[in-house]
């Protein structure tokens, strides 16, 4: 009979005793001796049944702390009970090694005694702090005025190497007197929680790392936001303050994607951008890819190349995690478009080079070109005479006179390109408020209003060709068409100005050759060009400077002026003198004297001439000198 149901009966007896004793004094019973048994009865009865309850509770309680034992002693490889009064301990369970190795002795000493041997014979140092805390009867007791349960893990250091143990304290709730001491082997729990932290440490590591690695990646781009396109959720990991205005954290991603396209790119580009960002494609754009990107220009940052990146992906390899990052590339683009300017364009003039001429041809011959497009074919006049004539850097002056010309008059209308030495050529679409003839009488009138600083006039032959008057023309037809017409208008100018080219430039080659220096001066500047010199003049030697004044002097007293010569020489040829000459009027002077060769001296003869670009204020002159000996 259980021990609740045991109180239940006693209950119930001792309620009827009490009824029939307050029946018999409600029916005035003045029996005193009945009355007195009755009452002696239920005293008796109720003691009995304390009694009997208080032993029941015992056994069930001894049976309990049994229990506990037993269990222990299933797991548990030394368990004994600690007596609170007196601290004695009563061994349940011991290992074979403790008992050769302690003796009978040592299992009847007092608690403290134990703990202490033992801690000292068998905790590891480092751990043998963790035993203060249960070292005497006093702690123990304050432990379990709080807890009934109290454990702690420590190791023991056996053939070198360490073992984790548990001691557990356990008392019963009705013992006042006892507690169950019990130690057992932990290893295989603690190196279980062991790998399972070092797994949880690296996962927190990678994590870690992972973060370092994404915050570092997020560093480079303007903005990166992680979206889960099942959950039509965006969470933004940074992002520029334009963007951040447009969108938060949340639902409808694809809404907000279209708000920030229509308002950070420029209308040019947000119908691409808006078919790149559809995020109802994305998910199979991006499928089998690593990335796929775009570049755009933003309203607020220039040249943007925006990006999606593919995270997680379900069980057929389509991924419904993506990050969408954009990044600044205008200062790389600006580099990639001038790289592409340099390539395509001409250096000496900055117009269009052969290079993009062909392309831009190619371009033509794969599409019809509109009504209004003209073609033009244009060569610079007399550019190998002014080379030959007033050096290389007086022919790049009329090159870049004549692309400044050209570029003025048709760049406005399409492109120019410089093809060869002194070939130009225009591809234009002329606007509704500008005709041919007019076009032709701008280019004609720039071209006779230029002049440069080393060449006085420029002369440039050009052939139009329009789509209009050559409908069923192909591009090389027109091209071909234009060619010829710039060369027949080349022949008409050199047949207006009475030149035989081909007689002029055997003439001019003759007369060259009977020079042994010729210069372009500028008095005012005292400055110099060389038009034809033999490289040995360029010494220290024959008085070379980079001023003509200082060069003339050094010269004249460098000893190749003979000594009857050099007082004329060094008067003439003084750079005060010769200005001064000039600003009289005089076009012309003529310097004789002997000069040295080798060992002996020879005649020779310096001319200087005005050019035709001279004024008081810029006195531009030409220099020649030749020998005159006939034996030289």
């Amino acid at each position: 009979m259980k021990r609740e149901q045991l109180k239940s009966y006693i209950f119930i007896i001792v309620s009827i005793l009490i009824a029939l004793l307050l029946s018999f004094l409600t029916t005035k019973i003045t029996n005193p001796l009945i009355l007195s048994l009755l009452i002696v009865i239920i005293i008796t009865v109720y003691t009995i049944s304390v009694l009997y309850l208080n032993k029941k509770s015992a056994e069930e309680e001894f049976q309990t702390q049994r229990k506990i034992i037993n269990s222990l002693g299933l797991i548990y490889e030394n368990v004994f009970v600690v007596n609170l009064n007196d601290s004695k301990i009563s061994f349940y369970q011991i290992t074979d090694d403790n008992k050769i190795k302690y003796g009978k002795e040592f299992f009847e000493d007092t608690y403290e005694n134990v703990i202490e041997q033992y801690v000292k014979d068998e905790v590891y140092e480092d751990d043998i702090n963790l035993f203060d805390q249960v070292s005497d009867i006093k702690k123990i007791t304050q432990i379990f005025e709080k807890t009934s349960d109290f454990s702690f893990i420590y190791r023991l250091l056996k053939n070198g190497e360490l073992h984790y143990y548990q001691a557990q304290l356990l008392k019963s709730e009705a013992d006042k007197d006892e507690f169950v001491f019990g130690v057992k082997n932990v290893d295989d729990i603690m190196q279980k929680q062991i790998n399972d932290q070092t797994k949880m440490n690296n996962m927190i590591e990678m994590q870690s790392v992972q973060l370092r690695i994404l915050s570092s990646i997020s560093s480079i781009y303007l903005t990166t936001h992680l979206i889960d396109l099942d959950k039509d959720f965006l969470v933004e990991i940074n992002t520029s303050k334009e963007v951040s205005a447009l969108v938060t954290d949340g639902e409808n991603v694809t809404q907000q994607m279209k708000t920030v396209i229509s308002n950070v790119i420029i209308p040019e580009y947000v119908e691409r951008a808006l078919a790149f960002t559809n995020l109802s494609t994305i998910a199979k754009r991006l499928k089998g890819k690593n990335i796929i990107s775009e570049e755009f220009i933003g309203r607020y940052h220039g040249w943007v190349r925006t990006s999606f990146i593919p995270v997680e992906f379900d069980e057929e390899g389509t991924p419904y995690k993506i990050l969408f990052v954009s990044q600044v590339i205008d200062n790389e683009k600006r580099k990639e478009e001038n790289l592409i300017e340099t390539a395509y364009k001409d250096e000496l003039t900055g117009l269009y080079n052969r290079r993009a001429y062909e392309d831009a041809l190619r371009l033509l011959k794969a599409t019809s070109p509109a009504q209004n497009f003209v073609y033009v074919s244009m060569d610079v006049n007399g550019l190998k005479i002014t080379n030959d004539n007033l050096g290389h850097e007086a022919g790049d002056e009329l090159l870049k006179g004549a692309a400044d010309c050209i570029s003025e008059c048709f760049s406005k209308y399409g492109k120019v390109f410089r093809t060869g030495g002194d070939e130009f050529q225009a591809i234009i679409y002329l606007d509704n408020m500008t005709s041919l003839s007019d076009l032709k009488e701008k280019f004609s009138n720039t071209v006779k209003c230029w002049s440069g600083n080393l060449v006085e006039e420029l002369f440039v032959s050009a052939g139009y060709v329009s789509k209009s008057e050559v409908m069923d023309s192909t591009i090389n037809e027109i091209v071909k068409l234009a060619d010829q017409r710039m060369y027949q208008a080349k022949s008409q100018y050199y047949i207006n100005k009475g030149i035989d080219r081909r007689g002029q430039q055997v003439a001019y080659e003759v007369l060259c050759q009977s020079y042994t220096k010729i210069l372009k001066v500028n008095l005012t500047k005292d400055t110099f060009t060389v038009l034809k010199m033999e490289n040995d003049e360029k010494v220290e030697s024959k008085g070379y400077s980079e001023s003509i004044s200082e060069w003339l002097y050094n010269f004249g007293i460098s000893g190749l002026v003979h000594r009857e010569d050099k007082k004329n020489y060094l008067a003439k040829t003084n750079i005060d003198y010769l200005r001064d000459y000039f600003k009289k009027g005089n076009k012309s002077i003529i310097i004789q004297y002997k000069r040295k060769f080798g060992k002996r001296f020879y005649k020779a003869m310096m001319e200087i001439i005005v050019a035709k670009e001279y004024t008081h204020y810029n006195q531009v002159l030409y220099l020649y000198v030749k020998n005159i000996d006939l034996d030289r």
